[in-house]
């Protein structure tokens, strides 16, 4: 694994129980790293790549910053090791389109999509007529005032930290080939650049979709509103349920939702493993995103 960061720690209990990977080596250039104390048991490296030299490694789980993934995976498909990269691929898609577009494969781990709560909705709940899909995602990341903490600056912007993952989930109810943007603003935290609020409106067919994403806020709040066939689903991802009409129809309260998420991702390993195609999909209408916004603007 590579990259201690807070986000490995999540990964752990689903590593420690996965039968599909077997974790051996962990690498930060830190060797304090946050995370460092949960994988004590593992072996320390502060370079990945006199360990790649070895022939020892079949798979690298890169849980680094968005703009250190496209070394990484290089560096990796150069010495035969298969790619698991922690969502989204790349700050922009001129980093990494020759990777999207070439015969190089790599897993992308869209941690959403593993959510108990949308397991269990794929697998209980048919919809047939979808009228409405409202995606809303609220992280304490910025203040009031829409200025992005420093911390979090590594994050480069709601859209794409939040936007990858309602990427993600969208795919389990329409295709996302048919998805039309209808408007897209942003509002920009100007000292670094990054937007902190994001309103997206798109159809695809009869389905409308709304997508609400925001960091100036004290919460930290997931939840996706389904309008279909005359009735009403709340999927709270933060609290992993999901609700028919008011009513709650399932609750997973096992483990922290993050945990959980990756708990299940490597449990499941490889059959959790998200198709070509849909990786690139997911990715080119993140990218698009910020296109279709600069043309809006320049009008």
């Amino acid at each position: 694994m590579i990259g201690l960061g807070t986000i490995s720690s999540s990964y752990e209990t689903g590593l420690r129980n996965s039968k599909g990977i077997d974790c051996r080596y962990v690498c930060d250039i830190a060797p304090d790293a946050v995370s460092r104390a949960v994988y004590l048991d593992k072996e320390y490296v502060s370079d990945y790549l006199p360990l790649f030299r070895t022939g020892k490694v079949d798979l690298a789980i890169i849980a680094t910053p968005p703009d250190t993934h496209a070394e990484i995976i290089r560096d990796c498909l150069d010495y035969g090791v298969y790619p698991v990269v922690e969502k989204p691929v790349a700050q922009t898609q001129d980093l990494v389109s020759d990777l999207l577009q070439s015969d190089c494969r790599f897993e992308v781990i869209f941690h959403w999509l593993h959510g108990s709560e949308v397991i269990w909705f794929a697998e209980n709940v048919s919809l047939k007529e979808v009228k409405n899909i409202k995606i809303s995602i609220r992280d304490p990341y910025a203040d009031r005032g829409g200025r992005i903490r420093p911390e979090f600056h590594n994050k480069f912007g709601c859209w794409l930290d939040s936007g990858v993952n309602a990427l993600s989930l969208l795919t389990r109810f329409v295709d996302l080939n048919t998805l039309v943007p209808e408007s897209l603003s942003f509002a920009m935290d100007e000292a670094s650049g990054q937007p902190y609020r994001a309103a997206c409106s798109m159809h695809s067919g009869k389905t409308m979709i709304e997508m609400d994403m925001r960091w100036d806020v004290d919460e930290n709040h997931k939840f996706t509103v389904i309008e279909a066939d005359g009735h009403e689903y709340v999927i709270d991802h933060t609290a992993q349920a999901v609700i028919c009409d008011g009513v709650l129809v399932y609750r997973d309260n096992v483990m922290p939702r993050l945990q959980r998420h990756y708990f299940n991702f490597f449990v499941n390993y490889p059959q959790s493993s998200t198709d070509w195609d849909t990786n690139l999909l997911i990715h080119r209408k993140l990218y698009e995103a910020y296109d279709y916004q600069d043309q809006r603007n320049m009008a």
